[in-house]
């Protein structure tokens, strides 16, 4: 049987779904070879669910003003970079084609990729219209199961439906074309994704409550890289080996910093820099002699206990010198296990660091850790990108770093 377009397969629409090969051939028939509005709004769709995890907190957190403004903000960079994004992958396919002997041009190559997209697109439409629908309701695990389950299926479709119709646009097999999507679209994404962890920003997981309420327990942050330089410990399994550190800037005190420390990666906060005196006395932190001013604040919703009680500790806003305000619990108010210190002179090129749950944290006031050398860092703490904890679930600009008055 042929499969050259018929009257009963001539809507791409209708075909796409059980004769992919002629989906695209009617579609280029057609002349929508391009099909800028399904590849602009299938970039779209992907790239905020994908930015938007838990969807229903993000419809919740809608009805307000800012928050909304916000989102819109953030949706239209998107938007814009996935459409972008969305080219330059039907370029590469396209050419990671042509390196096998595949004859089609990059407006079929990308018309594939984006009709293949559409069960996938479906199902994600279906996703968000249920996260709308019960945005601020309870939970209702079967149904969220069922879409989950759903998406899988579309995804697995889509990737049946892409390589059938590359296969037809450049003229070859499937098995060419499954190789010619995984050089020229996976391939590429996997390089990309980890030159930005490798050199820009690499993610982290917040396995504690140590630096409460500023990380809770369950948040994904990114570090950038290049605030501070580069040493061998910015680096994932040990690939370079050198000492010290390149294109090295000093960290400010107050900031949130990624650091290696017995080969395992901590998160603290900056409190005192080379060349100073840190002292803990009842609980207050005092800096070449000098008390550090606090105020008391409300407690901030967030901490729990070992049984996952929710917790209420006294907080306060903390002013280190330099102006860089932020946010400390004490679990056990000025009487902690940890609120009373020798008096420690800090050495050059290394930094005292605290976490701002003072009764509920290892860091540079216990030996085990001490103050960590400037070579041992990894990054500043810049963005929370998923976080369980309120609504909007993710993105959080709130919470990372210190601000300054």
């Amino acid at each position: 049987m042929s499969d050259a377009p018929s009257s009963s397969y001539a809507n791409p629409w209708r075909s796409l779904w059980f004769r992919p090969r002629v989906a695209i051939e009617a579609a280029l028939a057609q002349g929508q070879s391009a099909t800028p509005l399904l590849i602009a709004l299938t970039a779209a769709l992907f790239s905020l669910i994908a930015a938007f995890p838990d969807k229903a907190a993000l419809f919740a957190s809608s009805r307000e003003p800012a928050t909304l403004a916000t989102l819109a903000a953030v949706a239209a960079a998107i938007i814009v970079l996935a459409t972008l994004g969305y080219y330059l992958n039907g370029w590469l396919l396209n050419a990671a084609a042509h390196l096998i002997a595949g004859r089609g041009s990059a407006a079929a190559t990308r018309a594939a990729a984006a009709w293949s997209s559409v069960p996938l697109l479906a199902a994600d439409l279906v996703a968000l219209a249920f996260a709308w629908v019960s945005a601020g309701q309870a939970a209702r695990p079967g149904w969220s199961v069922a879409i989950s389950a759903g998406q899988l299926m579309a995804s697995l479709w889509s990737l049946a439906l892409v390589i059938a119709m590359l296969g037809r646009v450049q003229g070859f097999g499937k098995f060419r074309a499954f190789v010619a999507f995984l050089t020229g679209s996976i391939a590429p994404a996997l390089l990309v994704a980890l030159l930005v962890r490798v050199f820009l920003f690499q993610p982290f997981s917040t396995p504690s409550g140590s630096m409460a309420p500023t990380l809770l327990s369950g948040d994904y942050f990114f570090a950038a890289k290049p605030d501070y330089g580069y040493s061998r410990y910015a680096f994932p399994f040990d690939l370079f080996s050198f000492r010290g550190r390149i294109f090295a800037h000093a960290p400010k005190r107050g900031d949130v910093v990624v650091f290696r420390h017995n080969g395992q990666d901590w998160v603290k906060r900056i409190v005192g820099l080379p060349g100073e005196s840190v002292q803990l006395k009842g609980g207050r932190l005092y800096i070449d002699g000098r008390i550090v001013e606090r105020r008391e604040v409300e407690p901030e919703p967030g901490l729990f206990d070992g049984f996952d009680r929710p917790l209420i500790a006294p907080t306060y806003e903390e002013l280190l010198p330099g102006g860089a305000v932020h946010r400390i619990v004490q679990l056990q108010g000025d009487d902690g296990p940890a609120s009373n210190t020798d008096l420690l002179k800090i050495p050059q090129d290394s930094y005292f660091m605290l976490g701002d749950n003072r009764d509920n944290s290892m860091d540079s006031r216990m030996s085990e850790v001490g103050v960590v050398p400037f070579e041992n860092l990894i990054g500043r703490a810049e963005l929370i990108f998923y976080s369980r904890a309120g609504a909007p679930a993710s993105p959080r600009f709130d919470r990372v770093g210190a601000r300054v008055r």
